[in-house]
């Protein structure tokens, strides 16, 4: 349902710049603010909650989530929420889960988690953990997608974000 959105945020991921001293702040904000440009022009009642993102809706708050698209036509007259993002940029499994978790619960289509791991094998064990906390979630919809970006930090000359599905294949870029 949803194809088209999941490959236009890849590409806008794989757009934001390669900066060797961005901080968590700014690989945050430069992730959010590439996942609003994907709202923006998908539909005109897209509104963004998030924190430090150019294309927040009013006030700029994040609302349950990293950062929330949803689709109103009125001030609190929700109409559905396309995405749900949560990042993580400590390597460390358990801060990785606790954040991720949260998506589980999640009642939206897309399920956006951005992380980063020091090398392509770390990458490949924390998607695998992902997908066991998948598999392990009774309540999962058939109608959700999740898409995992992984960057790698420690590895030059490479993309810098891996994308993979739900069913812990990498897509292509």
């Amino acid at each position: 349902m949803y194809e088209t959105t999941l490959k236009e945020i890849q590409k806008q991921l794989s757009n934001v710049p390669k900066v060797d001293n961005f901080s968590d702040k700014d690989w945050t904000r430069a992730v959010k603010d590439a996942v609003a440009k994907v709202a923006i022009g998908y539909d005109k009642n897209s509104r963004i909650y998030a924190n430090n993102c150019e294309h927040a809706a009013e006030g700029g708050h994040e609302w349950l989530y990293d950062l929330v698209w949803a689709i109103d036509k009125d001030d609190w007259k929700l109409e559905r929420l396309v995405l749900v993002m949560e990042s993580e940029w400590s390597t460390t499994r358990n801060e990785q889960r606790y954040d991720f978790q949260k998506l589980l619960i999640a009642k939206v289509a897309i399920k956006l988690f951005v992380f980063q791991a020091r090398s392509d094998q770390e990458l490949k064990e924390v998607i695998k953990c992902f997908c066991e906390m998948i598999d392990a979630y009774k309540d999962n919809c058939t109608k959700e997608s999740y898409l995992f970006a992984g960057l790698l930090y420690e590895i030059q000359g490479q993309e810098h974000f891996k994308f993979f599905g739900q069913d812990g294949k990498e897509l292509p870029q």
